[in-house]
């Protein structure tokens, strides 16, 4: 959600460089390692470069769901029984755009949790330059996807 969105850029902001926003971020960053269950929720924060400015990707939802119709949003979605919060995350934005990270840096410390009463674990990585990136939108999930230069 916007909330999430907003409060994701607060910890990026007037980081000039990639390198800079990794060790700004690393203290906040943490592996969890343990496996969740299908109650739990993971999203990807993928930074990326267009046209040489720092950015975040977000993507719109489809009007077709069920829940969070129309929203914006990172990619992400429900853990499957067994997985780590940073496999969800990866294995839902290549559902959902198409997109692997080229690099995955760990899990904001602490999971947000939604409306639903959900933990949301949220993944900050980097997808790359995505000047001549082409994007496979899954149809059923996601109709859009936006930059913000950071």
């Amino acid at each position: 959600n916007m909330n999430g969105m907003k409060i994701a850029c607060s910890w990026i902001r007037n980081s000039n460089s990639l390198q800079t926003l990794r060790t700004r971020l690393k203290p906040k960053l943490v592996n969890h390692r343990e496996k969740l269950s299908r109650s739990s929720c993971a999203v990807f924060i993928p930074l990326c470069h267009k046209n040489k400015e720092l950015s975040v990707l977000y993507t719109t939802r489809t009007k077709k769901l069920k829940t969070h119709t129309g929203q914006i949003s990172f990619p992400g979605g429900r853990c499957e029984d067994g997985e780590r919060a940073i496999e969800t995350s990866v294995r839902e934005m290549k559902e959902e755009i198409g997109v692997d990270p080229q690099q995955v840096w760990g899990n904001l410390s602490r999971p947000v949790v939604s409306l639903k009463l959900e933990n949301v674990y949220a993944t900050v990585g980097y997808i790359g330059c995505v000047d001549d990136m082409n994007f496979k939108l899954s149809d059923g999930e996601v109709c859009l996807t936006g930059l913000m230069i950071l």
